[in-house]
């Protein structure tokens, strides 16, 4: 049984961080699927399926594509703690493939193309779509076949079964969506990419279009507080934690930090009945970076990160899986 006045002091500690914290769920304004054809003939715009991997007869890649608008999404001066993109997978092979996510680089187009039966070749391309060759069929062709997207993938989970994928919050996910507010001409979205080494490594997920609003693909953005700044002749030394991931965590835990300047910080892991599970001290040097604090050690649950600098302390909530 918990002691009554450590849940308090836990609760006490928690409240600033947890009546700051908001979740906004965002759904895909466009969907397509690239389909491996040197004609680029075939597209899947309209259709309630996006593909990723390669085909059981013909080893052909599929690519999926999806963008989430966020404009207006969060408040003015709101900080990003973390991100999430969630598919709902609805059909492969049974077999368990690595599916990446990676940071489109030009604009793409959604037509109205709607394969029938399964839809996993697709169909005839219409004005508007992209293809394996098109960003925007007719006239905008990709730079490379098959899309143009940063390499190195922004996060990827092994996927099983049926049912909702997760891509949890990574330092590349959080840079996207960040970017992307900063800058939300360049929102182009992720490419959906899935095992290509092999045949037979097809999985498909429900679209925007799916029948199943529950289906359908989501972006979670977890964010805290708004910033805030004071005017005065001299600016405070200070540091600002701005995200602790993946959260939830069940090996290790990171966190993102910005200071501006040079500064040795304590941090605390303090458990629901307010006790400090561990205490450790880490150097920050000035300008945006990411602690690796571990935390494999730890039971189960809910645990208040509290991180105390030269000027401020600050903290957030993360649960142990």
């Amino acid at each position: 049984m918990l002691r009554p006045i450590a849940v308090v002091f836990f609760l006490a500690l928690l409240a600033p961080f947890a009546l700051a914290q908001n979740m906004v769920e965002l759904q895909a304004v466009k969907d397509n699927t690239l389909y491996e054809d040197a004609g680029g003939n075939f597209s899947n715009g309209a259709g309630d399926g996006i593909f990723a991997g390669t085909t059981q007869r013909d080893n052909l890649i599929r690519r999926g594509l999806v963008a989430f608008d966020l404009t207006n999404a969060l408040p003015e001066g709101a900080i990003v703690d973390s991100v999430q993109i969630q598919l709902t997978m609805n059909r492969s092979l049974g077999t368990r493939h690595f599916v990446h996510l990676h940071r489109v680089t030009r604009d793409w187009g959604e037509g109205t193309s709607n394969p029938v039966g399964q839809g996993g070749g697709g169909t005839t391309a219409t004005d508007g779509d992209a293809t394996w060759l098109h960003a925007v069929r007719p006239g905008v062709l990709w730079t490379t076949p098959g899309g143009d997207f940063r390499s190195a993938n922004s996060g990827e989970i092994s996927i099983l079964s049926e049912g909702p994928a997760i891509w949890y919050n990574t330092a590349s996910l959080l840079a996207d969506v960040n970017d992307w507010l900063a800058d939300p001409a360049q929102n182009f979205g992720w490419l959906v990419m899935g095992d290509e080494t092999t045949n037979g490594t097809g999985q498909r997920f429900a679209s925007r279009e799916h029948a199943d609003v529950n289906d359908r693909p989501v972006l979670r953005i977890f964010h805290s507080g708004t910033a805030t700044y004071t005017e005065s002749g001299e600016q405070p030394e200070s540091f600002a934690l701005t995200g602790a991931w993946p959260n939830p965590f069940s090996t290790s835990l990171s966190l993102s930090v910005t200071s501006d300047h040079a500064q040795r910080v304590q941090i605390e892991a303090i458990d629901i009945q307010g006790r400090i599970v561990e205490r450790f001290s880490r150097w920050l040097q000035p300008g945006p970076q990411s602690l690796a604090l571990g935390g494999h050690t730890w039971p189960s649950g809910l645990y208040l990160i509290r991180v105390q600098g030269d000027a401020v302390t600050q903290s957030a909530s993360v649960v142990k899986l």
